[in-house]
């Protein structure tokens, strides 16, 4: 049984001062935009023939015609045709070639042939820069499907497919429910159906269209707003999306009589249990909004855990899911321990979505601490405002309890029996690597040891190394390979394109996109004294352990922290606040008080940048910015 004990700390700790940077966001680009654009077309496309396929196999089955499985010959090759389209959409639109060596077609920069000190690019010059991971078909969804890593655009197309063609198979059970030749159904009632099922897939992929424009317009900046709410905040799309839902209800009012659908198993819910066209109507509906763009949390969906528009915009690993997915973030102080059946670390004891402690194992015993403002302080100095300043409300962290036990708890007291009443506590909140989350070492140690946790501490050479996954500052420190067509290292070493016989590429890059995952403890401080505006953080240096007695509630806790200031432009809002990004296009990324976008730094020239094509050859833009010190 999870244990959920509150506690009130009021530690005071001497913290050590330090100023940092915070870095900026990535754009989309034109050439991503345009590939999302092709491919979640597609999949709308896909997604429609795969339903009127399967439900014209599943018309004649009920009509009493001998069809096999469904689809049938013919709508397998129509299915087939759609899938090609697919595919040939991602081939045409995803993707660019490297820009040192136009003979290479890339997906991202680490497909392309290391420089002598810096990362090759997947940009064929202007404004044609393409990272799959900006429009996320490099992520765990895709990964799950192939069984590898996203490697060409057939490998997108494939992915995609996949979801669609199974979120199109769910519609298609729902509609149907159990029906087939030996429902026996009667002609009015088979009518009934198929007319249905037309309407509802044309709702399913007036969703599916209007969402995917609606989204695309947010990459291109040309529309604001969240898209998770596309289908309702969207006034053009909401009311076509009505329009359709109306025209399917008027068709349950035509053809579908009481009679005809207590003989049907409407949405699955059991023969005769939709007995009115408007419960019809709602069920159908509803099934159609989901299997086109669910937002529910995947495994709390009725109708299909993936949408069409889950698929082509390659939805993000999230808790109930049905897939541990979920490591150890700055956001995830635990990271996923299960997640639904995918359980094997606690079977049967993974915590649901929605959860204080949604997925993770509900057989450890944890101890979350909250500090109350009023109620404790920090002792950042000796005298002034610094000085018994009120600790941020609600900052804490969670900690494993073991060693101890209890037969019965109230609230977070023990009353039962207890052996031993002293429990050890362990947390997790040492800042560590991204690529190495249950490290016991800091990313500083792990990297240069100058005293400071930093990114750079993290970078490793890629998996196309022969030293992949060693500290590296560039190229220089690691040793690319040769690969053929399938992606496999030849075994020999290259430091160009030129080290490769023709048909292989030189492959092996200095990863930069790890980096130090720093714990904070609570929402920035914001402080001000004689005109003087400044934010401040506290991040954990050290892993936080202690004791805890469950029957006393007595404890001891020790951690160590640094403070990370920040002076503010403004006396009334020394802290960032929630929100402040730019939706779409290059334009995306954090903004200052005065609503300007933050800039980053060229790697070598200092010079202003928001993305790594706005630098010469062989620079990168790093994440230090004027604009926006600590974002």
């Amino acid at each position: 049984m999870k244990i959920r004990l509150l506690a009130l700390t009021t530690t005071s700790l001497v913290l050590a001062l330090a100023i940092a940077g915070n870095g900026h966001a990535v754009g989309v680009s034109k050439a991503e935009t345009k590939c999302a654009a092709k491919v979640a077309g597609g999949a709308a496309k896909l997604a429609q023939t795969v339903v009127k396929e399967t439900s014209k196999c599943r018309d004649a089955d009920i009509s009493g015609k001998s069809v096999g499985s469904c689809p049938a010959a013919k709508g397998t090759a129509k299915i087939a045709k759609a899938v090609a389209k697919l595919e040939s959409f991602a081939a045409k639109s995803c993707g660019s070639k490297c820009l040192h060596d136009p003979e290479v077609n890339c997906l991202a920069d680490s497909h392309c042939p290391p420089l002598t000190s810096a990362q090759g690019k997947c940009n064929d010059g202007g404004t044609s820069s393409f990272d799959i991971g900006n429009i996320g078909y490099d992520g765990w969804a895709c990964r799950a499907i192939l069984g590898r890593d996203v490697n060409s655009t057939d490998d997108i197309a494939a992915c995609v497919a996949s979801t669609v063609r199974e979120a199109g198979d769910n519609f298609v059970a729902a509609v149907y429910g159990s029906t087939n030749n030996a429902s026996n159904l009667p002609k009015t009632a088979a009518r009934c159906l198929s007319k249905a099922g037309k309407m509802a897939n044309k709702l399913m992929g007036a969703v599916a269209k209007g969402v995917t424009k609606c989204r695309i317009g947010i990459m291109k900046g040309k529309v604001t707003g969240d898209p998770g709410e596309c289908a309702t905040a969207d006034a053009k799309v909401a009311n076509k999306i009505g329009k359709m839902e109306q025209k399917l209800r008027s068709t349950l009012a035509k053809s579908c009589t009481a009679s005809t659908l207590v003989a049907l198993d409407i949405c699955g819910q059991g023969l005769g249990a939709v007995t009115t066209t408007d419960d019809a109507g709602d069920c159908l509906t509803a099934a159609a909004k989901e299997v086109a763009d669910g937002q529910a949390t995947p495994l709390l969906r009725t109708y299909s855990n993936r949408s069409v528009i889950d698929g082509a915009f390659a939805s993000e690993a999230v808790c109930g899911d049905g897939v541990i997915n979920q490591l150890r973030s700055v956001h995830l102080r635990v990271g996923e321990e299960c997640d639904g059946d995918d359980d094997d670390a606690c079977p049967g004891q993974c915590l649901p979505p929605g959860d204080m402690f949604e997925c993770t194992c509900g057989d450890i015993p944890r101890f979350r601490a909250f500090k109350y403002a009023e109620k404790g302080d920090s002792d950042a100095g000796w005298d002034g405002m610094p000085h018994n300043q009120e600790a941020v409300g609600m900052a804490g962290y969670v900690l494993d309890m073991s060693n101890c036990d209890c037969t019965e708890f109230d609230g977070a007291t023990c009353v039962g029996e207890s052996i031993d009443q002293v429990c050890d506590l362990q947390g997790q909140q040492l800042p560590v690597c991204s690529h190495t989350p249950g490290a016991n070492e800091t990313c500083d140690a792990t990297g240069n040891a100058n005293g400071q946790d930093e990114h750079a501490d993290c970078w490793v050479c890629d998996s196309f190394n022969s030293n992949a996954g060693e500290n590296c500052t560039n190229e220089s420190d690691c040793q690319a390979q040769c690969h053929d067509s399938s992606w496999n290292p030849t075994g020999a070493t290259c430091s160009t394109q030129a080290d490769c016989p023709a048909g292989q590429v030189c492959r092996g890059q200095c990863d930069r996109s790890q980096t130090c995952l720093v714990i904070t403890e609570g929402a920035p401080l914001p402080v001000v004294s004689s005109s003087t505006a400044a934010c401040t953080y506290n991040a954990f240096r050290t892993n936080v352990t202690g004791t805890l007695d469950i029957v006393t509630g007595e404890f001891d806790i020790y951690y160590e922290q640094r403070t990370v200031a920040h002076l503010a432009d403004s006396t009334t809002i020394p802290c960032p606040v929630c929100g402040g990004f730019c939706d779409g296009g290059s334009k995306r990324g954090p903004i200052n008080l005065d609503g300007e976008i933050c800039l980053g730094t060229c790697s070598v020239s200092g010079d202003d940048c928001r993305l790594d094509t706005d630098c010469s050859e062989g620079e990168y833009c790093t994440d230090d910015s004027d604009d926006c010190p600590g974002g």
